[in-house]
């Protein structure tokens, strides 16, 4: 039995204490990479995400665009029609002083 126990050496682990401490006071001695590598490094990334903004903002232009054409034609056919109301109110009107001053001359 004596061969099975634990060897009395062995004690528990330590707490962890350094592993609380925040990163910013640990910092490493030099640094892992230069800035220019870490540029290089992150550009395809960076210039994957302009390419997609950009499309996503060409999108955008065209679906304004196409409002902007179609408020357009809706503001002319309203203004067409406008005219065309106003002018035979004008003509209603016209006509009503015609048959009016008639009247009166004929009293």
């Amino acid at each position: 039995m004596a061969a099975t126990r634990k060897s009395a050496k062995r004690r528990a682990a330590k707490k962890g204490a350094s592993a609380k401490r925040p990163s910013s006071k640990k910092q490493p001695a030099r640094k892992s990479t230069s800035k220019r590598r870490a540029k290089k490094a992150a550009a395809p990334r960076t210039i994957s995400l302009k390419r997609r903004a950009k499309r996503g903002l060409k999108a955008a232009r065209g679906g304004l665009d196409s409002v902007l054409q179609a408020g357009e034609k809706t503001w002319e056919t309203l203004r067409s029609t406008t005219v065309n109301v106003m002018e035979g109110v004008k003509e209603t009107f016209a006509g009503d002083q015609g048959e009016s001053s008639r009247r009166s001359n004929t009293r």
